[in-house]
């Protein structure tokens, strides 16, 4: 084998330094999480991250399949992204999509949480001794209970104002604010208030500390407007042990809403029976539809 030449060495070893400082910048900078974006810019990327309720859904993030929790793994994190727009939905067999439209803005993590309630709510039929008929084209169990206890449940229905449903046991407080019309509900330093413009949710605790839906970019509002016209808005509550969703009887029945309000906004159907009313008794959703009363599982 030919050996090289000194001018040749020198000149292999010339590139090789060459390559190696740039190469190694550019390792770290990518490690680092910078990219080049389309106009031929280093910028600096972010990432999303999705909390989810249950296992098995699945992750899309603009259209494309990124893959699927399973026991251990219900979250998503996405990183690398490029500032700018991303669309993401999250669905499980069974259950109701979840869509929203993510901001990424460089060296952040946006989030959100999915709401993901069943296609078919999963109810109990709550009767006496004397109840023998069960309502129609429901497949669902049965639990049988007294008489007494049955009146204690439809007495919270029969209630005229949250005050009257016996706060202390739905597991939130009661407080008034800022001219509310009725009761405020309150937990984990959110409250929920409705007047004529609609139902809204107010930051109560500490301003240094805004939950993340209650902030666009690095501006904080201690208000969000969930849903307008509040003489469609009967009862409200917080879901069970959960302030980031809201239970909301509209005419048509009864649906939960996000209080994250970045477009989308989901809203997903609990109980899409008119005039069907719910109550939260003891941490657990309760519906009358007519005489009917039923204990959601969720």
């Amino acid at each position: 084998m030919e050996v090289l030449s000194l001018k040749k060495r020198r000149l292999y070893l010339l590139l090789l330094t060459i390559s190696f400082f740039i190469t190694v910048p550019l390792i770290v900078m990518y490690a680092s999480g910078y990219r080049l974006s389309n106009d031929f810019k280093i910028i600096k990327t972010g990432g999303i991250y999705v909390e989810i309720p249950i296992s098995g859904a699945s992750f899309y993030l603009d259209s494309k399949f990124k893959g699927s929790g399973f026991l251990f793994q219900k979250n998503f994190f996405v990183q690398d992204l490029l500032p700018g727009i991303y669309s993401v939905r999250i669905d499980r067999d069974g259950y109701q999509d979840w869509r929203k439209d993510f901001e990424v803005a460089p060296t952040r993590i946006v989030s959100g949480k999915a709401l993901l309630l069943p296609k078919t709510p999963n109810l109990t039929f709550i009767s006496t001794s004397t109840q023998k008929s069960i309502p129609k084209d429901i497949s669902i169990k049965r639990r049988e209970i007294s008489s007494a206890e049955y009146s204690k449940f439809i007495a919270y229905f029969n209630a005229t104002s949250t005050t009257e449903q016996a706060v202390s046991e739905v597991g939130t407080t009661s407080i008034l604010y800022k001219g509310a019309t009725t009761t405020v509900m309150e937990l984990g330093g959110i409250g929920l208030w409705k007047n004529i413009r609609g139902l809204h949710a107010w930051w109560i605790g500490d301003k240094d500390r805004f939950p993340y839906f209650f902030c666009r970019r690095d501006i904080c509002s201690r208000e969000i407007l969930i849903a307008g016209k509040s003489f469609d808005i009967g009862n409200f509550d917080f879901f069970p042990a959960d302030n980031q969703f809201v239970i909301i009887e509209w005419p048509d029945g009864i649906f939960v809403t996000e209080l994250d309000t970045r477009s989308p906004q989901n809203i997903q159907s609990l109980y899409p029976v008119r005039d069907a009313k719910f109550r939260i008794i003891n941490n657990n959703i309760y519906i009358l539809d007519g005489q009917s009363l039923f204990e959601v599982e969720i």
